[in-house]
């Protein structure tokens, strides 16, 4: 079984970039799938970082497809993508012939637990907070606001 790294994700096989999960510190290595990668910078969370060194020019992959193109002479490995160093480009658009019927979900069952609910639940009234006296209302999973009294 693979170890899991809480700290990067690769949302696909073919990508050449990483998402930071959690802030990542310049000069940290990230080990995943086996490779180890030293951070040139500071790397956000959310944001990502480069994983393959990559010319002006070449094709940036994330979620298995292109989603931009180096606009700089190169960037190495560990280096944060940013709108300095890349620009939107995208795969051509591909016609897939496929016959696809929605078809609504039922919603019968959820409709009748909500009228039960409301029919048979009873309200569980508490005090918080003896200095504002904050009425709390709850309808077993049904929330309603508080109010202020």
């Amino acid at each position: 079984m693979k170890e899991r790294n809480l700290k990067v994700l690769k949302i696909h096989p073919k990508d050449t970039v990483l998402v930071a999960l959690t802030h990542l510190k310049k000069g940290e290595p990230i080990i995943f799938e086996s490779e180890t990668y030293i951070l040139k910078e500071d790397i956000e969370e959310k944001h990502k970082f480069f994983i393959k060194d990559l010319a002006k020019g070449m094709l940036i992959t994330m979620y298995g497809i292109t989603v931009g193109k180096i606009v700089i002479d190169n960037v190495s490995i560990g280096e944060k993508m940013t709108v300095t160093n890349t620009k939107h480009e995208a795969d051509a658009y591909a016609y897939r012939n496929t016959n696809y019927k929605w078809q609504a979900p039922n919603t019968k069952p959820l409709t009748a637990t909500i009228e039960l609910m409301e029919k048979w639940a009873q309200p569980i009234i508490g005090y918080l907070y003896p200095q504002c006296f904050v009425k709390i209302e709850i309808w077993m999973l049904l929330k309603k606001p508080c109010i202020m009294h």
